[in-house]
């Protein structure tokens, strides 16, 4: 890890890691709740996960942070969606769709900004978006369809009374090509939250 400060409120860091990621029935249920496997895949290795950016406190109770990076992930997990069919093949309907799992080298490329702030107490903002540029090593080892290509994150939380705070959160992720030269992607995922504390 190195991080450089200048201008007193300025800082550029560069980090390097890795490491490793249990591919347990929790894991899997996070990718997907309909995963259908027998065996547990092996373990996601990274041997390399690098960021490099620029932090800044331009004034009292804000930052912003941007930033981009590379990471490599051995034997990552990928999750191909097939239909189950029910009845005879010739008036067949698909009665379910389960995801089965396949592992394979991915690498991706990113890059994104972060801005957190607050106002004497009255509200506190968060937002950050990141972009992602998968690829894989072999076309065969599975579908990148889950995969986030851009991903947004907002939540505001503001004092109503001393006592009374009221908040809003909004997600969204859109999904990467499941190959290359692919026609069309999966919907993207929103997900809207309110929420009120005392």
């Amino acid at each position: 890890a190195l991080d450089y400060t200048f201008s007193t409120s300025y800082t550029f860091y560069v980090h390097a890691g890795g490491g490793t990621t249990l591919n347990d029935y929790r894991r899997l249920n996070e990718l997907s709740p309909y995963h259908n496997g027998s065996l547990q895949p092996v373990v996601t290795y990274s041997p390399l996960d690098v960021e490099s950016g620029l932090k800044a406190s331009p004034a009292t109770g804000w930052d912003f942070r941007l930033f981009g990076g590379y990471k490599i992930l051995k034997d990552d997990v990928f999750l191909t969606g097939t239909d189950v069919w029910v009845g005879e093949w010739s008036e067949a309907t698909p009665l379910w769709k389960t995801c089965l799992y396949e592992q394979g080298e991915t690498k991706a490329a990113f890059g994104g900004a972060e801005l957190n702030g607050s106002y004497k107490g009255w509200f506190n903002l968060s937002l950050r978006g990141v972009y992602y540029d998968w690829q894989k090593k072999d076309d065969t080892a599975g579908s990148l369809w889950l995969k986030p290509q851009f991903t947004l994150d907002a939540s505001l939380r503001a004092r109503i009374l001393p006592d009374l705070h009221a908040g809003i959160r909004y997600q969204y992720e859109q999904r990467a090509l499941p190959y290359k030269d692919a026609p069309d992607r999966e919907d993207p995922v929103s997900n809207l939250c309110l929420n009120a504390d005392y």
